[in-house]
């Protein structure tokens, strides 16, 4: 039997429930070097992280001041011209601080994505909220962003409910929620 609510943010995840249609995707560019927004943790991209745009369109990970436009789906696989003489594409889990690359996003405000939440209770659904951001796993190579309902009301993302899963979520601290983009322009 599986725990409830255990603490294990990992991001957010494309939530494909109730036929929601194919999300709207898109490649952004990622430059080596970049500076960190102003409230983000770090540079560092993940599989599931919020990202921001700068005014050049490149993805930023996004902190819970920034415009989030939309979750990474993956990172793009790319030559590397130490392996197979720059023929074999290398895939690679996070775009680290020195490194360029791009990211498949998704900026599609009709798409669910389930995430840990710092709290939740019936009261907050169809609540606007920020994330909560924290530095990535180098380790497991992945994001550590969550949801955080118990700051109080935000723009970034709203709350949907919270993911029908009765032998492992419950109401509460570090509850399973179901959220959208609230700020996806595109």
């Amino acid at each position: 039997m599986s725990y409830a609510n255990v603490f294990a943010p990992n991001g957010f995840k494309p939530f494909m429930g109730d036929a929601i249609k194919s999300a709207k995707t898109i490649r952004r560019p990622v430059l080596a070097n970049r500076a960190k927004t102003a409230s983000a943790t770090e540079t560092i991209l993940s599989a599931g992280d919020a990202y921001t745009l700068d005014a050049n369109s490149n993805a930023l990970h996004a902190g819970p001041n920034d415009v989030v436009y939309g979750i990474v789906l993956a990172i793009e696989l790319e030559a590397v011209p130490t392996i197979m003489n720059a023929m074999g594409p290398v895939s690679v889990d996070q775009i680290l601080a020195a490194y360029s690359g791009a990211i498949i996003g998704i900026e599609d405000p009709s798409v669910y994505f389930e995430v840990q939440a710092d709290t939740f209770a019936t009261n907050n659904e169809n609540g606007l909220y920020n994330l909560v951001d924290a530095l990535a796993n180098t380790l497991f190579r992945i994001g550590s962003q969550s949801l955080g309902v118990a700051g109080g009301p935000g723009t970034q993302f709203r709350a949907i409910d919270i993911v029908n899963r009765p032998t492992d979520n419950a109401y509460g601290a570090n509850a399973r929620v179901i959220v959208k983009l609230s700020q996806a322009t595109s």
